[in-house]
């Protein structure tokens, strides 16, 4: 979900919508399955709102679209959707193959129905707090109370992800050695300023991660180099995010982020 969320946050901040989330939408780039990529742009189009035209796939549909607004606030809602079948292994809006248009459009505006699936899944499923309150802000009725891609992506939800789980011992040994090396400073100075530190961290890893971003196998170590400096888990870095991370002592920080990856230098 944390992958999916950060894939929307670069459809939205180009004013452009995906407007059919769905599981198949979504593919791994390698066997390894690790990183997710969102695919069939086809629905895809700037935020609009036009009653002659109703688009995604109906059983992840959010209220508003069946009335023609297309907005980011739909891809919200269809993410909320995944997140349910994710968390209780059921359909959200019941069996599709039983389920018509018009039965599907009343269930999802009916704001009773909503929250009564929501209490379900809390009652039946036993889920988290976190897990609990992330879904339900993902399937308000109200499309303006709905989070944002990069409010979700800080929720305590997804900001428990750790990356590191995913990758070999080796890759992680390979990263945390590549953020170190990059945070040194100039040629000959053991303890280099922070500024220097951060801007040079920054602009290193966000090069590396342009050039890498074809998930070649040799770049792994690279990318989740950008995932530990990844202190916000939104797919963004600052110098000024950078300097805190990095303390003056070898360029090494020992606080964890909110994304809960641990950050340190090679021992």
């Amino acid at each position: 979900m944390c992958q999916m969320m950060r894939a929307l946050k670069c459809c939205h901040a180009h004013y452009i919508g995906h407007f059919d989330i769905k599981p198949e939408n979504f593919m791994y780039t390698r066997p390894d399955k690790v990183h997710l990529k969102l695919i069939d742009l086809g629905l895809s189009s700037s935020f609009k709102r036009d009653s002659s035209e109703v688009r995604g796939s109906v059983p992840y549909m959010a209220p508003e679209v069946w009335d023609g607004t297309c907005g980011p606030e739909a891809d919200i809602w269809s993410c909320g959707v995944v997140l349910f079948e994710m968390l209780t292994g059921t359909n959200f809006l019941g069996d599709p193959g039983a389920l018509g248009d018009s039965e599907a459009r009343r269930r999802v505006r009916d704001r009773a129905w909503v929250r009564q699936r929501l209490r379900e899944a809390r009652e039946c499923r036993e889920l988290s707090p976190e897990a609990q309150d992330f879904l339900s802000l993902l399937l308000r009725h109200d499309r303006h109370r709905r989070p944002t891609a990069r409010e979700a992506l800080g929720h305590p939800f997804l900001a428990s992800t750790d990356p590191l789980g995913l990758y070999p011992p080796e890759v992680v040994r390979r990263a945390e050695e590549s953020a170190w090396r990059t945070s040194r400073g100039p040629a000959g100075s053991s303890r280099p300023s922070p500024c220097w530190s951060a801007g040079l961290f920054c602009s290193s890893v966000l090069a590396v991660a342009h050039f890498s971003a074809y998930c070649f196998p040799q770049t792994r170590p690279q990318r989740l180099a950008f995932a530990l400096a990844d202190a916000g888990s939104d797919g963004e870095l600052s110098i000024s995010g950078a300097g805190e991370l990095l303390s003056a002592d070898r360029g090494v920080c020992t606080r964890r982020t909110r994304g809960g990856v641990p950050r340190g230098g090679p021992q």
